[in-house]
């Protein structure tokens, strides 16, 4: 009877230890390094519009490979399309109107101006003459000091006619006052400012991606209606893939930041390197248990490591055996 408790005991041993070993690598059973357990995680990019919409075009498909820049999907265009048009209506307007404040009078009420000066010149030289012909016959006496002062005020009023016509020429070639152009260039700053707005808003209905990435999942199919910021399109860029291993209390001060560790995946006979970028500073226990002294081999704790080629085919989730040396 003893001697079948001692066969059943140092079998429930060795099954104990070849149950535990995966989670916890300093049980020895080679002269290898020791492999700590973890599996491949990503983050993912969920690709969505600001802008709700009804879906009207859709790009990609699952498994798609989309690059950086291309077109994933389209929201209807209304009724940001016709706002962009209005407020480009508006900024028009206004450039017209403060351009036009800008250059002063149009070219043909220059001419007006023009033709009056040059009337009033005709009509300055008529009288010129007048008043020649009458100082003459004012000396003459054949007319009166009345008569000739006549002839003069007409004179005179053929000259400020002229003066005059020749400001209006002059101010109508000057550009509006400062206030009217501090007015007009306020307003089409903000109708440009409107322009961007409408234009942003707009472009949110044609979602661009902005990395490389595979396209793992689809939430909408067209002619179903989104709502604004509701993901449409999963994307897995490479680089956003990581190992997540644990490593025991006792070994964990063995790993430095920045140092290469080596990692083989489940059918995969080749090893591959990743830089270790977080150790946690927060210890983790499994199974639950009360701590002690005598309990501290399952005291572990969580590390990161980005494959150093991201190209790499890691598929989140899959399991990931982790040395510090290139494993054998």
């Amino acid at each position: 009877m003893r001697w079948l408790l001692a066969i059943l005991f140092l079998v429930g041993i060795l099954f104990l230890g070849r149950e535990i070993y995966p989670l916890y690598p300093f049980f020895p059973v080679d002269s290898g390094p020791p492999v700590y357990p973890g599996y491949v995680e990503a983050d993912y990019l969920y690709a969505a519009s600001s802008r709700a919409g009804r879906l009207t075009e859709l790009r990609v498909d699952r498994g798609d490979q989309v690059t950086a820049g291309q077109e994933i999907f389209q929201l209807e265009a209304e009724p940001e399309a016709s706002n962009l048009a209005r407020a480009r209506s508006r900024q028009e307007a206004a450039s017209a109107s403060h351009q036009d404040l800008l250059s002063g009078a149009r070219p043909p009420e220059i001419e007006v101006l023009l033709a009056r000066r040059e009337q009033a010149l005709a009509q300055e030289r008529e009288s010129s003459l007048r008043l020649d012909r009458g100082e003459r016959l004012h000396v003459q006496g054949g007319i009166s000091t009345a008569d000739l002062d006549q002839i003069r005020s007409r004179h005179d009023t053929d000259l400020a006619l002229i003066r005059q016509v020749e400001q209006e020429i002059e101010s109508a070639e000057l550009p509006a006052r400062s206030g009217l152009q501090l007015a007009a260039a306020a307003e089409l700053a903000a109708a440009t400012a409107e322009v961007r707005e409408a234009a942003w808003n707009s472009g949110e209905k044609q979602v661009i991606s902005q990395v490389d990435a595979l396209v793992v999942d689809i939430f909408y199919l067209p002619g179903e209606w989104v709502a604004a910021g509701r993901p449409v399109v999963k994307l897995l860029p490479p680089q956003q893939r990581r190992l997540v291993f644990f490593v025991p209390e006792a070994d964990v001060a063995l790993f430095q930041l920045g140092e290469t560790v080596f990692f083989r995946q489940d059918g995969q006979p080749a090893t591959a390197s990743a830089r270790l970028y977080l150790v946690s500073p927060e210890a983790e226990f499994s199974p639950p248990m009360i701590y002690s002294n005598e309990s501290r081999h399952k005291l572990t704790y969580r590390l990161e490591a980005t494959p150093t080629d991201s190209n790499h085919h890691l598929h989140p989730g899959t399991p990931v055996q982790v040395t510090r040396g290139e494993s054998k």
